[in-house]
């Protein structure tokens, strides 16, 4: 079989980023980014998890929330704080059912802290759980196992808004990109 990779990775970016973007424009239609911004600047730390892909994206948004200065841990890795009431936990889950996200998400009920569940599941266990709810929708069409398999458009899509969420964030704070940078590793 000849496979004319230019064309099909062509038709692929046009299929996910008009998704995407159908995605995100929805999901601010539905939910209040202003809350979330408020409890993240509010928190004494921040606390970000999920898993697989949905944690990678977790994580790069997590990196960007420590260039813009904030107190931020990442669960499951080694150094971690204490989660308590005065903190923020956010969990990324597209189905909003991992059992691990929704164990966790039960334990910061207990203690208090606020949790925001991301997830294109209204109606999981998660979202019945938090205390805001960003819900990501995600449209089911023929080419979506074929061109985003397996939470592809989820996860590209909660990456898109971490970042404008960033953007969002970083304007409030009165912050730039040279203030950002020098919070960078520098052992790199």
């Amino acid at each position: 079989m000849e496979y004319k990779s230019n064309e099909l990775i062509r038709e692929v970016v046009i299929y996910l980023t008009n998704k995407i973007k159908k995605q995100i424009e929805r999901a601010l239609e539905e939910n209040s980014v202003e809350e979330l911004v408020e409890r993240i600047l509010k928190a004494r730390k921040i606390h970000v998890y999920g898993m697989g892909r949905s944690g990678l994206v977790s994580k790069a948004f997590a990196m960007r929330l420590v260039h813009l200065g904030l107190d931020v841990i990442v669960l499951d890795e080694t150094i971690t704080y204490p989660l308590t009431r005065s903190d923020v936990f956010i969990l990324v889950s597209g189905s909003g059912s991992t059992s691990s996200v929704v164990r966790l998400a039960k334990i910061a009920k207990k203690i208090g802290a606020h949790l925001v569940a991301i997830t294109s599941n209204k109606d999981s266990e998660l979202s019945r759980l938090a205390d805001t709810l960003i819900y990501i929708p995600i449209e089911e069409d023929e080419l979506k196992p074929k061109y985003a398999p397996m939470g592809t458009l989820f996860e590209d899509s909660v990456l898109i808004f971490f970042d404008a969420l960033i953007a969002y964030i970083m304007d409030a704070l009165g912050e730039t990109e040279y203030s950002m940078k020098r919070r960078h590793s520098s052992l790199e």
